[in-house]
């Protein structure tokens, strides 16, 4: 079992019982399969690879869990960052992770587009919500999520994947990226809802 398998498991048997409830939007368990799916699609359609990299740079919010599941479905790699970071503490983080794209709110594409020059680091590809505005590199949330949900989902996917680099906060040097598996992710569930 892992969380991609346990969300389409409560997906299928609860579909319309909530699943996120954020001010005043109700997201139901299907809602949040869906969307994650539509997401999915929406990074093949961006050319993103399996396996690459995609930083979620976000508050709390109902777009970082759909991101998270998105990017678990597409079989890319979680990397949750500080939404208040500096641009020098984000160009640790995007020299090291070298991500293939960026999901976050239009008030911190500056701070990544600043980070990336300090660093001399190509430009990224910036999922931004809600917005539908696109141009160049920056790409709508709300549009991705129209994408036809992905329809091949890899639900097997091996326990001792990595799915997610969790940085340290770096208190005595460089922060770290701690490397977790499906196993990881999934134990530490069933541990703390307990």
């Amino acid at each position: 079992m892992n969380l991609l398998q346990r969300l389409y498991q409560v997906a299928s048997e609860t579909p319309e019982k909530d699943a996120l409830v954020y001010r005043d939007n109700v997201y139901t368990y299907q809602d949040l399969w869906k969307n994650a799916l539509s997401l999915a699609a929406g990074f093949k359609k961006m050319g993103l690879q399996e396996g690459e990299r995609i930083f979620i740079v976000l508050p709390n919010s109902p777009e970082f869990i759909i991101s998270y599941y998105g990017i678990m479905a597409a079989g890319n790699i979680i990397v949750p960052v500080n939404p208040i970071y500096t641009s020098k503490e984000l160009g640790v983080l995007l020299a090291d992770a070298n991500p293939a794209a960026v999901i976050t709110n239009a008030d911190i594409v500056p701070t990544i587009n600043k980070a990336l020059q300090e660093n001399d680091l190509p430009e990224k590809p910036c999922v931004v919500i809600r917005t539908e505005e696109e141009s160049g590199s920056i790409y709508s949330f709300n549009n991705l999520l129209t994408t036809e949900p992905l329809k091949d989902v890899d639900l097997e996917q091996d326990a001792e994947r990595v799915v997610e680099f969790l940085y340290t906060s770096g208190t005595t040097g460089e922060p770290k990226g701690a490397m977790l598996t499906h196993n990881n992710l999934y134990s530490n569930t069933k541990t703390f809802s307990k």
